[in-house]
């Protein structure tokens, strides 16, 4: 993959690949430093004793054969605060800049999230070739518009609070805009007239509008303690999609 985006690019120095915790190892670090790309890795403890020794908030380790940037990151969860360590090759970045830059990848997770929990990508509805493909296109097809709505949503949502100084920026409840979401949009696909469509669109959009969340940046919920994997899905029957 970083192979492909630097033919894509053509300019390593353009690039900063974000990491989260379980990616960090001496190969891949070697790896990066050779294709002269710039990266933040989340560490997790006992990765390195270089590291986890470190006293100072901001220094200098050596890893390897490199010398790599360590920079302890307070972050906000639902048990206080904790401090997060990360590791990058970037002496330029300021303290801020890296944990914007970490905490940027947040919305891919989230992303995940609603493609595994909320839509059930891996809850196929047969066992064929055919049947897999189109559940997963299908899943994918509705995530995609789902978040194009959401964006429109969500700018209206800034757009209605934007006077009432409110602590925090308010977002779509996905939660909510899923079942919302998929029960409305076959419906508006089946609809042949243009203008009631256009009502359709409407509606669902001012729908998804209500009941939003605020965003509240640098939150981090506790992994839950390793155990016996247990099937997310006990029948070939999607609850939506």
């Amino acid at each position: 993959h970083v192979d492909n985006v630097l033919k894509l690019t053509g300019d390593p120095k353009k690039l900063l690949f974000v990491f989260d915790r379980g990616y960090i190892s001496q190969d891949l670090v070697d790896f990066l430093e050779g294709r002269g790309v710039s990266y933040i890795f989340r560490c997790r403890s006992k990765f390195s004793v270089a590291i986890d020794s470190q006293e100072t908030d901001d220094g200098l380790v050596i890893l390897g054969d490199h010398e790599v940037r360590c920079v302890k990151v307070e972050i906000h969860s639902t048990n206080g605060t904790e401090t997060e360590t990360l590791v990058t090759n970037n002496r330029e970045l300021t303290v801020d800049e890296m944990r914007e830059h970490y905490w940027g990848r947040w919305k891919v997770e989230t992303s995940y999230s609603t493609l595994k929990n909320h839509l059930e990508a891996a809850n196929f509805s047969g066992t064929s070739w055919n049947s897999i493909q189109q559940d997963f296109y299908a899943c994918a097809f509705i995530a995609d518009m789902l978040m194009q709505f959401a964006a429109g949503s969500d700018i209206y949502i800034r757009a209605a609070r934007e006077a009432k100084n409110n602590k925090y920026d308010y977002k779509t409840n996905l939660n909510l805009a899923v079942g919302v979401f998929t029960d409305a949009y076959v419906k508006i696909m089946c609809e042949t007239n243009k203008a009631k469509r256009m009502r359709m669109m409407d509606s669902l959009m001012e729908e998804m509008e209500r009941n939003p969340v605020p965003i509240r940046p640098n939150r981090s919920t506790p992994r839950p303690p390793h155990g016996a994997r247990k099937v997310k899905f006990h029948h070939n029957q999607k609850s939506n999609v």
